[in-house]
């Protein structure tokens, strides 16, 4: 997951997704609010976890300027990657700074191969950065779109990233669309 990380331009505000122009069969993916995992679930009614990377680990760069973060700060870090199909869908990173057990987001340790939308979005009194985008420069990622947000609960973020891998638009349009609003309010 440090390659995709690494291999990322620039983010975006969210504002600013039609003047980057995503191909038109991506942007329902990028834009959907609800639980992505749900979302995907109902296309690849197979979708399962594959666990990464779990545990303490070092936030990139990056990561810390957008957490606010002193450089070479340490956190929780999930790197997921969700497959269905028979193919990786997206991948995604968590991460938590200032990790300890008494942290807010302590149960994301306990998850296992449960997918984090499954839990996030059972979470009571959380808020939800504006989405922002970017895509990959790399060979890695070639083609593909990234989304992220920060959920902030009791006043400890946790930082989202979803890199949208392979995503087939048809699926998406015969697929029923089960979004709803998050129980979070936004940021």
């Amino acid at each position: 997951m440090h390659a995709d990380t690494h291999a990322l331009r620039s983010w975006w505000p969210q504002h600013s997704l039609d003047s980057l122009h995503p191909p038109a069969d991506l942007r329902p993916w990028l834009l959907h609010t609800g639980s992505l995992t749900e979302r995907l679930s109902s296309v690849w009614p197979d979708l399962q976890v594959s666990l990464v990377h779990v545990g303490e680990g070092r936030l990139t760069p990056e990561e810390c300027v957008r957490l606010n973060c002193p450089a070479q700060a340490t956190g929780w870090i999930r790197c997921v990657s969700l497959r269905g199909g028979g193919r990786t869908r997206v991948r995604a990173r968590a991460v938590i700074p200032g990790w300890h057990s008494y942290n807010p987001w302590s149960g994301v340790a306990y998850l296992g191969e449960r997918p984090l939308g499954d839990w996030l979005f059972a979470q009571t009194g959380v808020l939800r950065s504006p989405f922002e985008w970017a895509s990959p420069d790399g060979p890695e990622g070639a083609g593909s779109w990234a989304r992220r947000c920060s959920y902030t609960r009791h006043g400890a973020p946790l930082l989202l990233t979803e890199w949208m891998v392979d995503l087939d638009p048809l699926a998406l349009l015969t697929s029923p669309d089960t979004a709803t609003l998050p129980p979070h309010e936004t940021a």
